[in-house]
Parts: structure tokens; C-alpha cells; sequence
């Protein structure tokens, strides 16, 4: 799969999706988006999670720790969808993004 809008090679797309697949297991969808996605200069990965229902935070902490541990050129930025508010998720879901999983 191409990632041509990201800023994110692919081969670290791909460690990433293995990372989340290992702990999320409620179909849960996850797209990269903000500056890592709209061609700027970028500090950080962010990634949201989109699912049906809350997102446990013990999966969100292990999440955070597998991605902080790995050997990953980035530092991230993890949220749950469902658990931002209103002005911020609206945002998040219209802008631009790159659907990993």
C-alpha cells in the first residue's frame, strides 16, 4: 500500500500497524493525521482511533509504551477518538488523514 500524502516512510507505516494490531481487537480503524499528513514540517506521528466504543486506557498505555520503546524515529501523539471533545473530533475527522488500519 502507498502512502504517498504522508510524511511517514512506509516501512515505519507498516511497524506501526503491527504495533496497534497487537492491541486492539474490536475492529477498530486508525488513521494518521495533522502535520505528518498535510506536507509540513512534523515533530510527532499523530494518531487517532476510531471504534464503536471507548478504548480501554491499560490498551492505551500499552499502545503508548510499545510505540515509545520501539525503535521508531518518531515520537507520537495517541488518542481515542471518542474520548476528545466535540470541536477538536470534528476537526480531526474532516481534515486531512491516512487510514493505517
Amino acid at each position: 500500500m502507498l502512502y504517498n500524502n504522508v510524511m511517514v516512510d512506509e516501512k515505519y507505516i507498516i511497524r506501526i500497524r503491527e504495533i496497534l494490531e497487537k492491541h486492539l481487537t474490536y475492529n477498530e480503524k486508525v488513521f494518521i493525521f495533522g502535520s505528518s499528513v498535510e506536507n509540513e514540517k512534523f515533530g510527532d506521528v499523530d494518531l487517532a482511533i476510531v471504534s464503536q466504543r471507548i478504548v480501554d486506557e491499560k490498551v492505551m498505555h500499552y499502545i503508548r509504551e510499545d510505540l515509545e520503546e520501539s525503535t521508531l524515529p518518531y515520537k507520537f501523539d495517541l488518542v481515542d477518538i471518542n474520548q476528545t471533545n466535540d470541536p477538536f473530533r470534528t476537526r480531526v475527522l474532516n481534515g486531512p488523514k491516512i487510514w493505517i488500519i
